[in-house]
């Protein structure tokens, strides 16, 4: 059986998961300064029109972002590539709002190796997509875009009656290339696969060097590791990370087993998941399977990783995880 150890940055995962629900803050109004209309064209209506169509393209940006990353000849190739997909979903505190990600962990594999346990061939891979900016960031490209006179002449030309421009109206009013552009430029993709983040054998010395080389790399804030954490004479991973740990976060183990319990019940004692930091890194030993990961990440490590999670959370302590 293989490793699948992911190593990954505190940004990514800062924007990866998302603080409670809540109501988003109402729309900002207009630029002042003004006429009250165009052409009898209200400025109110043509604002709100193109500002709900720039926060919805903040949607669809994102996902074309995201299947841009969708492999050729595996993912699209249904007749020789099975894909196994626990996604996509989208985390944020509401939908147009870009601090979210839309992310997605990925198995795929021929489907001549069959079903086992371990087919041959298969990669592993989380692809992802997300904004590294704000609302007001977003709201910053309609103030520059917003031109009332050449949007209102627009709708002349279409046809387009002022009493039908009300609050349910949505229109990019021809800006939809200079917007993309700049709402692009504020997306980053993360694409995780296999040869980046490798599968280790269960030894002891293999998954010993990954995870060391990741921690000496400098690049690296966090790393999860999935399997060898049961039971059998193959699992090895606590005993091959736990004496290398400056400290070991007894309370990881305690909670995950709560939310394991939650899931599997008393099959979670047949699992030593286990954290600890090397070399000012925090690594998370989860166990292999689906389940599991799903319940180690969703319900405690993402939380933990999570610069806006309070009252306090590891990404805060990152900076002083090396101090003498």
């Amino acid at each position: 059986m293989k490793h699948a150890l992911l190593a990954v940055s505190a940004l990514g995962l800062a924007l990866s998961t998302a603080a409670s629900a809540s109501v988003p803050p109402p729309p900002p109004g207009p630029p002042p300064g003004l006429p009250e209309s165009y052409e009898g064209y209200a400025t109110d209506s043509l604002w709100y029109a193109y500002l709900f169509w720039v926060r919805g393209e903040t949607v669809t940006r994102r996902e074309a972002a995201y299947e841009a990353l969708r492999l050729p000849g595996y993912s699209s190739d249904e007749t020789a590539w099975r894909t196994e997909l626990d996604g996509p979903r989208y985390e944020a505190v509401s939908w147009w709002i870009p601090h979210g990600n839309l992310f997605a962990f990925e198995w795929v594999c021929p489907v001549s190796a069959g079903y086992g346990d371990n087919p041959e061939g298969c990669l592993w891979r989380y692809r992802s997509a997300f904004f590294t900016t704000d609302a007001q960031a977003v709201h910053a490209i309609a103030y520059d875009t917003f031109d009332g006179a050449a949007f209102a002449a627009r709708l002349r030309e279409q046809g387009v009656a002022p009493e039908a421009v009300d609050r349910n109206y949505r229109s990019g009013f021809g800006q939809q290339a200079v917007v993309h552009a700049r709402l692009d430029a504020m997306i980053q993709t993360r694409d995780v696969r296999e040869d980046t983040c490798p599968g280790v054998r269960d030894e002891v010395e293999a998954i010993r060097s990954q995870v060391k080389a990741w921690v000496a790399s400098g690049e690296v804030d966090a790393v999860i590791t999935t399997g060898g954490t049961g039971i059998t004479g193959r699992d090895v991973t606590p005993e091959a990370l736990q004496p290398l740990f400056d400290k070991t976060l007894d309370g990881f183990s305690v909670v995950f087993h709560m939310v394991s319990y939650q899931t599997v019940g008393l099959s979670t004692l047949q699992s030593r998941a286990t954290a600890g930091i090397m070399g000012g890194v925090f690594v998370f030993c989860l166990p292999g399977s689906n389940g599991a990961v799903k319940d180690g990440w969703d319900k405690v490590i993402s939380a933990q990783l999570d610069s806006r999670h309070g009252p306090c959370n590891m990404v805060d302590l990152m900076p002083r995880l090396m101090e003498r």
